[in-house]
């Protein structure tokens, strides 16, 4: 079992940063690498897959679709997109993010 910790390194052999969990907002694949938003705006590019990241951060992340992974302690609401799926929002300025299908199921599986 992975142990969860308060802060990590995000890196690979050329570069790496210290990140919190609280200022990780999202992980989004892209072919080989991981792009890490944090709620300063700015994104790091990791040479790691996606699913280790999410695995690593823990049970606040969640899938919303294929690929891509939030932080669901910065969601500050979720409304209905249409009939079978929900949408993230986060502060003022930030994009929505449509769940897929499959994650909005989950998401209704995971409220009481």
């Amino acid at each position: 079992m992975t142990e969860l910790l308060e802060r990590y390194f995000a890196g690979d052999r050329a570069k790496g940063f210290f990140v919190h969990h609280d200022n990780v907002l999202g992980l989004q694949a892209v072919k080989n690498y991981t792009h890490v938003f944090l709620a300063s705006g700015k994104t790091i590019i990791i040479r790691r897959p996606v699913y280790i990241c999410a695995e690593k951060l823990g049970k606040d992340f969640f899938e919303v679709r294929r690929g891509r992974w939030v932080n669901l302690e910065a969601v500050q609401e979720v409304r209905v997109h249409d009939d079978k799926r929900y949408v993230f929002l986060f502060e003022p300025g930030t994009e929505p993010v449509i769940l897929s299908r499959l994650a909005s199921i989950r998401l209704r599986r995971m409220s009481l």
